[in-house]
């Protein structure tokens, strides 16, 4: 159980190492684009959100061990998880009408899975962080 949590999070880290470095570089203007070139301002406001999911995709659960940090990384994971399944949805009709390859609802489902993933990855630590620091019964006192 312990190689899938560490696969799970690996694959977190290079999802949101992706989204960071991909975004930056689309911001610093390395990136083509189809047209003309959007002005850095439209860049930053198109770049934000991917940024901000591959941030939170980066930070490293021993930063938020128990008490209220814990509790907002699992609400990020959570609205991550449901901005990304609302994104899925979108892609699901699109992909039905025609407008789309059907691979692209995989991509959907893939970002969706991968917050949910972590945030159970965290979970599970807590509650193995939780039973170990419990009294411990006595052996042959029952």
């Amino acid at each position: 159980m312990r190689q899938l949590a560490m696969l799970i999070r690996y694959l977190g880290l290079l999802a949101g190492l992706f989204l960071v470095t991909t975004t930056v570089a689309d911001i610093a203007g390395l990136i083509p684009h189809s047209d003309a070139m959007p002005s850095l301002g439209a860049r930053v406001a198109s770049s934000l959100p991917p940024f901000l999911f591959g941030a939170v995709l980066l930070l490293p659960h021993r930063w938020f061990p128990a008490g209220p940090r814990l509790y907002v990384l699992l609400c990020t994971y959570q609205l991550l998880a449901g901005v990304a399944g609302y994104r899925a949805a979108q892609t699901f009709f699109l992909v039905r009408g025609g407008e789309l390859e059907p691979v692209a609802l995989l991509v959907g489902l893939l970002a969706v899975a991968i917050p949910l993933s972590n945030a159970a990855v965290l979970w599970r630590r807590r509650s193995i962080a939780r039973q170990s620091i419990g009294p411990k019964p006595i052996p042959g006192s029952a």
